[in-house]
């Protein structure tokens, strides 16, 4: 389970897995974290395993929409795709 304070991430016990990224190794995932600190000031994503409690980790574009369907996540990103859910009704 990881933290979040106003600086970093941790996982429960205080240590850090940060893992660098160069453009040349990943330009798509590059550019869009670096479009996501252009927009929000923060460099960095936080990489978790997708899926809920007890359940496997998902594998295709069927299992994460109803994975996204079925929680509390604001968005989904999949190939050429992309699903927000309206805060509209949310107090």
């Amino acid at each position: 389970m990881a933290e979040v304070n106003d600086t970093f991430i941790t996982e429960t016990d205080g240590t850090v897995r940060a893992q660098i990224l160069e453009r040349q190794d990943n330009p798509g995932f590059y550019d869009l974290i670096a479009a996501f600190e252009k927009i929000t000031g923060v460099g960095a994503l936080l990489n978790t395993s997708f899926n809920t409690h007890g359940e496997p980790i998902v594998n295709t574009s069927d299992e994460a929409l109803s994975v996204f369907l079925g929680s509390e996540i604001d968005g989904l990103i999949l190939p050429e795709t992309m699903i927000l859910k309206s805060h509209a009704n949310r107090l």
